[in-house]
């Protein structure tokens, strides 16, 4: 299976959230949660949860969020991801 991540920064997707052209290869807490998970799968990228555009006229609190999820969602399809994993930050804390 092919993933797509996102996370607020590399402690949450390692070296996914440096670009595609950093030469470092280290997971984050994504990636080794679904390892423990079982789940036989290969990340073919990600994307920093700043890094999503979330301005939307008219859009507030949770319609926000789900535009960027969305966003997301729409990224990794066009990648070949069969999925997206990510992990949101609720207490405003970045890695």
């Amino acid at each position: 299976m092919k993933l797509w991540a996102a996370g607020e920064g590399t402690t949450d997707i390692g070296s996914l959230a440096l670009g595609p052209m950093s030469d470092r290869d280290y997971p984050g807490v994504l990636q080794i949660l679904v390892g423990l998970a079982g789940v036989e799968a290969e990340f073919i990228g990600g994307d920093k949860w700043s890094s999503i555009p979330k301005l939307r006229v008219g859009s507030r609190g949770r319609d926000a969020e789900a535009h960027t999820v969305r966003a997301l969602r729409l990224r990794a399809k066009e990648h070949g991801a069969d999925a997206l994993v990510f992990i949101r930050d609720r207490d405003g804390v970045k890695s």
